[in-house]
């Protein structure tokens, strides 16, 4: 698989997470994807979502695709 890019991440938690996205939003938290540049030269079928209130950012979960 080629490496996910933002908007392929958007849409998987659109598709999958959608309820968890909007618990998420309707508690205060923004979503953030993080996407694993370390190693540009490895496919990667994962990505990483953290959610943050304010100033202060909850647990960071792995997506694997």
């Amino acid at each position: 698989m080629d490496e996910i890019s933002v908007q392929r991440a958007e849409q998987i938690l659109n598709q999958h997470f959608k309820l968890f996205l909007e618990k998420q939003k309707e508690a205060g938290y923004q979503c953030q994807i993080l996407l694993d540049s370390k190693f540009n030269y490895e496919n990667h079928n994962y990505f990483y979502v953290q959610f943050c209130k304010e100033n202060e950012c909850a647990k960071c979960y792995k997506i694997t695709c």
